[in-house]
């Protein structure tokens, strides 16, 4: 029996409130022996609807029957129907037992980070320690369980210090963020409000749009008024005067769900539920002297930052651009994984023939806007050991090594590789069992990746318009010339035989003469797509002529391949023809050769029987035809 599974579904996990939940879930997982996988985007939301396309396609990578458990951070997914497309999928495919935090849906379990007792003893502070009675409340709509929280400890700290609760000291009108909040304060500026001693915001958002209306008005906070918010997020502390405000009992949030996660799976009542945690972070907007431990908590760390993102913003992109074809590209990204401190597993995931390798001439795009059932696995670099592959696996899998044996439970970041809405795959990476969230480091680091994914994709569609017929996409002659080594490398193994056929399409003169040039070029398309779609084993498929198309392999082929390789021509003829419509039918003359050869120049005695007997066949049917 393999360790048990829980997966996270959120967006931008690198942010604050989600990298502390997911610290939580980290934590305490670890110690129940589950891993965890993470599917997350690295935006909330997006200005461009086609680069939410590329980022929501991360969440289709979830294979819900290999997880035992699912934690769904609702209140993260902000992008347009992300939140009705998960519940939709978890309501279709999920199986197992499901938790909402801070949101909720149907009859699901939900959880909500506990905010009553933190909010008192912030709103304690503006009392006990600056003398404050007249606080105003500032909120969002009442309708949200974040407000009746926080309300509810605002009411408690009135009560216990004898403060009579006053609904004009309560406003609803903050709209959780920042310009909301700032039309509010214009108005007890004005005295269009009755003035309070000090304003609590329910979000940091809000105080910080209190703190600069005072200031665009020529006054200052504290000393015009005093201010603190909530949730003690990094703008909080870039704001000037830091905000006073309080760290929500996030992690003990994220422990609390897979607790609750354990208990359903085992089918026992829930017990040692979290219920305290939060604390009130000093800032200068209330009076206070700052506490450095907080308003510098990130200066390591965005050090450290500012050192990767000036040399990702230069060589990584410069040495990727210069990359000459996909092999070189995942060489050199494997070598600027050093760059992602602390990764124990990477894996680059793609879908099948995204590079351009294979795009047909004239087609606007190559990439799909969705994940292949078939992915590639292009990377894998475990404990620093890294190797260029190209080993196909089945999406369903999520990542070749999931199911394998380790010694330890692991996190695995599951995250988007996509240039807009080009959806090119996606990248797994873990740090093991340490603790650790991605960073907005690697989420810069991926989209180096990807916009180099999408420059060797042009580079190889613009080799492709050498090398291709520009009407039917097919090789040309020159692309036979650069792909023939291919062919003549296999020669070699005594169990291959070469193979060769000839098409040439019946009547062109006829359908030009009697319905038109461009009815000609549409049944010359039609055979091309027939018989490329006929090609297996790494065959090359080229227009060689006009009207005629030549195919050539080599593998350990039976002596009747040439029969069966017509046969599959004919009958996509067949079924096009039934379906397309047109006032004309569109056949094929083929001859086929098969054997054994040593060398190359053998292939031209082939293409000569070959083209002999497709004349041959051209005679007959033409017989056949009066």
């Amino acid at each position: 029996m393999g360790r048990k599974r829980i997966g996270v579904i959120l967006s931008e996990a690198e942010s604050y409130y989600q990298e502390r939940l997911l610290k939580g879930v980290m934590t305490k997982a670890f110690q129940l022996d589950y891993d965890v996988l993470i599917f997350t985007s690295f935006v909330k939301e997006s200005f461009l609807k086609a680069v939410s396309v590329g980022e929501m396609q991360i969440y289709d990578a979830i294979n819900y029957d290999k997880l035992d458990g699912v934690i769904v951070l609702a209140d993260t997914l902000k992008m347009p129907g992300l939140f009705d497309k998960i519940c939709r999928d978890i309501d279709e495919k999920c199986h197992v037992p499901v938790v909402f935090i801070d949101g909720s849906y149907k009859d699901y379990e939900s959880i909500y980070t506990r905010d009553e007792k933190p909010f008192m003893q912030l709103t304690e502070h503006l009392i006990e320690v600056h003398g404050c009675r007249k606080i105003l409340f500032l909120s969002g709509p009442l309708e949200t369980a974040t407000t009746c929280e926080r309300l509810a400890g605002y009411k408690r700290a009135l009560e216990k210090h004898g403060i009579e609760y006053d609904p004009d000291f309560v406003c609803f009108d903050g709209g959780f963020w920042y310009d909301k909040a700032a039309e509010v304060a214009n108005n007890i500026i004005y005295g269009r409000r009755k003035k309070p001693d000090a304003i609590v915001c329910c979000g940091d958002y809000m105080a910080i749009g209190v703190v600069h209306e005072y200031q665009k008005n020529g006054l200052s906070v504290p000393e015009d008024m005093i201010v603190a918010g909530y949730d003690a997020i990094d703008e909080a502390i870039h704001c000037v005067p830091a905000i006073t405000s309080c760290s929500p009992p996030i992690f003990e949030t994220g422990v609390n769900a897979v607790m609750t996660i354990e208990a359903r799976i085992k089918g026992v009542e829930l017990q040692g539920i979290i219920e305290d945690g939060g604390k009130v972070e000093i800032g200068a907007s209330c009076g206070c002297h700052e506490d450095y431990s907080y308003t510098k908590r990130d200066l390591l760390s965005s050090q450290n930052k500012m050192n990767y993102h000036d040399f990702l913003d230069s060589s990584m992109t410069d040495i990727m651009a210069c990359s000459k074809d996909p092999d070189d590209l995942m060489a050199r990204i494997q070598y600027f994984l050093y760059l992602i401190i602390g990764q124990k597993r990477y894996y680059l995931c793609l879908n099948e023939d995204c590079l351009g390798e294979h795009e047909i001439v004239g087609e606007i795009s190559a990439v799909p806007k969705e994940y292949t059932e078939d992915m590639v696995l292009y990377i894998r670099n475990v404990d620093g050991k890294s190797r260029t592959l190209h080993d196909p696996f089945e999406l369903k899998e999520i990542f070749p090594d999931l199911d394998e044996e380790r010694e330890s439970p692991c996190a695995f970041f599951i995250t988007p590789v996509h240039f807009i809405d080009r959806c090119y795959g996606y990248a797994v990476l873990s740090y093991g069992d340490e603790i650790k969230t991605i960073d907005i480091t690697y989420r810069n680091w991926t989209n180096h990746v990807s916009n180099a994914l999408e420059s060797m994709r042009i580079q190889n569609s613009i080799a492709n318009l050498a090398v291709r017929d520009a009407m039917t996409g097919v090789y040309s002659r020159i692309g036979i010339e650069k792909n023939i080594q291919f062919v003549i490398d296999r020669m070699s193994d005594p169990k291959n035989k070469a193979f060769i056929a000839v098409c040439d399409l019946d009547c062109l003169k006829k359908i030009n003469d009697n319905f038109g040039h461009n009815c000609g070029d549409i049944a010359i398309k039609a055979i091309a797509d027939a018989v490329l779609a006929s090609t297996k084993n790494h065959e090359i498929c080229a227009r060689v002529g006009g009207d005629e198309f030549v195919v050539i392999g080599c593998n350990d082929y039976n002596d009747n391949y040439p029969e069966r390789f017509s046969a599959r021509v004919n009958d996509r003829l067949r079924v096009y023809n039934r379906f397309a419509g047109n006032e004309f039918e569109v056949s094929v003359s083929i001859g086929g050769i098969c054997k054994h050869i040593t060398d190359i120049h053998e292939l031209e005695d082939m293409f000569t029987q070959a083209d002999k007997i497709m004349y041959a066949s051209k005679l007959e049917r033409h017989k056949n035809r009066k």
